[in-house]
């Protein structure tokens, strides 16, 4: 029951239990608690948020981290624990589209990049999100989720789409009316917008 109110400092003891992919140097690193420093409940949270993104970038999306073991030394600094439970590192096999009705499936992959076909990366997964979002005829990534196959360490990404309207209509009519005997004249201008041709992203 340590909170950030009591100005404790961090002993050279902090454990790290349960890495294998990467080793105890490299997450504390991450973590950033130096010794002697003084704790705080907001300096621990982002040290264990910078290395579950760690992980996530090297194909860990089910990485979990748990800290425990507090314990004040005799020398009044405070010392502690953090379990990784590293989880399968996923490959990604496919990715299932949902909510496509006129666009085909290849214009969406294309747009998303091969390399989203390789170990999860949650930075690759959402710059490949956010080029989908960028099409025209795309209202909405609606939904992401990562399946499991029934290999541990392979997933499919599925993702749920909205698409826009593709076609749009617009015009003006006006009218001219005649003077003597000139005849009035009628003009206007139609425009008109396919996008998304036959489902293709073409315009």
């Amino acid at each position: 029951d340590i909170n950030n109110d009591v100005q404790i400092c961090i002993s050279e003891n902090i454990q790290i239990q349960g890495n294998q992919f990467f080793d105890s140097e490299k997450l504390l690193s991450e973590i950033n608690l130096k010794s002697n420093s003084s704790y705080s409940v907001d300096l621990l949270e982002r040290g264990i948020e910078s290395v579950l993104t760690l992980y996530e970038e090297n194909g860990f999306p089910y990485c979990q981290i748990s800290p425990s073991h507090f314990k004040i030394l005799q020398d009044g600094r405070l010392s502690f624990s953090l379990l990784v439970e590293e989880g399968p590192r996923v490959m990604i096999r496919g990715v299932q589209l949902v909510g496509l009705k006129t666009t085909k499936e290849k214009v969406i992959l294309r747009e998303m990049g091969s390399e989203i076909l390789s170990f999860f990366s949650q930075n690759r997964l959402e710059a490949g999100l956010r080029r989908v979002k960028r099409l025209s005829f795309i209202a909405d990534v609606e939904k992401t989720e990562l399946l499991a196959k029934d290999d541990p360490e392979e997933g499919i990404l599925r993702i749920t789409l909205v698409e826009r309207r593709n076609s749009t209509f617009s015009g003006i009519l006006g009218y001219t009316p005649g003077e003597g005997n000139r005849k009035g004249i009628l003009f206007g201008s139609v425009n008109l917008v396919f996008d998304n041709i036959f489902g293709t992203g073409r315009r």
